[in-house]
């Protein structure tokens, strides 16, 4: 029986993973860089506009806008301070951007062949609506805990399901090439017969 430990070194014994995670390992680390800046600076604007919050709220306030997903409870009201929330937010997609390829560990990357996938998506697009419709509602009531209960999927999509998708969704079989996916297997376009399909002979 393998335990944990030996399972851990296993895994890091192949160069193409070691190398991922420690790619891995410096983004998070420059995360957590970012987001400590950001909020030093949230607590240097907000003083500069006359407003004092916790360095919890700062953390909270770094997070949410970098996520896309600021609820709007806690704006600036100068233009340094939109300025820097526009910084934040476009730094905060970038950085998603840039980490998403190895958070998404399947090989298949069209939810044609990804069945179980494909239903994930459409929550995910359900769940990006209700942020939506929530960020333009009051932060009251049940407001509030809708909000709270899509925005933790919003991360679980990326932090677990994606991840674990990757490593535990069985794919269709995918067609050895292009053309076989796209044309019937006479080798002639869809709705077209043979000859249709074969261009003009010279005259």
């Amino acid at each position: 029986m393998i335990i944990p430990a030996q399972q851990f070194l296993l895994f890091f014994q192949n160069k193409t993973t070691r190398r991922n995670f420690i790619t891995l390992a410096k983004f998070f680390i420059l995360l957590v860089f970012l987001v400590a800046v950001y909020s030093v600076l949230f607590h240097v604007i907000m003083l500069y506009e006359g407003r004092n919050h916790s360095w919890i709220t700062g953390v909270y306030w770094s997070l949410t806008v970098m996520s896309t997903l600021g609820f709007g409870d806690i704006t600036f009201q100068t233009d340094l301070g939109l300025l820097f929330t526009m910084f934040v937010l476009v730094s905060g997609v970038i950085f998603m951007l840039v980490i998403l390829p190895w958070l998404d560990t399947s090989k298949v990357r069209s939810t044609k062949y990804r069945p179980v996938y494909r239903w994930f998506f459409w929550l995910f697009v359900f769940d990006v609506l209700v942020l939506g419709y929530m960020g333009s509602q009051p932060a009251e009531g049940i407001n509030v805990l809708i909000a709270q209960l899509a925005t933790l999927y919003y991360f679980l999509h990326f932090l677990v399901v994606l991840p674990l998708l990757g490593k535990f969704e069985r794919p269709k079989p995918l067609p050895r090439s292009i053309s076989e996916a796209v044309l019937p297997r006479g080798g002639g376009s869809a709705g077209m017969t043979p000859a249709a399909a074969r261009p003009m002979d010279k005259a």
